[in-house]
């Protein structure tokens, strides 16, 4: 359902306006980002792409056609969320500090300081 309707937004954005979307900040979703890319079949119809067969898996299965992006649009430059990331990366720690004194050392105030200094270090060094 987010999919959906990230699509929906993005497609009424350039309907209603005529602006484009060129970079979409998200969390590492892969079914967002299979729906926010152009569809093969209408590659194929433009003449864009002339192999309706690729592409295929590793397993020579051809992947399936989810993309619903209109030709039109630009393609999206997808670039994931630091501070997902540094929730994701701080669960584990969290998780760690619950568990007993005898298989993890880690403390809440240990799991809080890495999950600081883990923003800290992400949000400076990189772009």
């Amino acid at each position: 359902m987010e999919a959906k309707g990230a699509f929906k937004i993005v497609n009424r954005i350039n309907t209603t306006t005529g602006a484009f979307i060129l970079t979409y900040v998200m969390d590492d979703d892969s079914s967002t980002k299979a729906i926010l890319r152009h569809g093969l079949a209408a590659l194929v119809a433009s003449g864009a792409m002339v192999d309706a067969n690729w592409p295929l898996t590793a397993g020579g299965v051809k992947v399936n056609d989810t993309g619903l992006l209109p030709l039109d649009q630009h393609p999206l430059n997808f670039l994931g969320d630091k501070n997902h990331r540094v929730r994701t990366y701080a669960r584990y720690i969290f998780k760690l500090s619950k568990l007993a004194t005898e298989k993890s050392k880690a403390h809440g105030g240990d799991a809080e300081r890495l999950k600081r200094s883990f923003a800290y270090f992400l949000h400076q060094f990189s772009k």
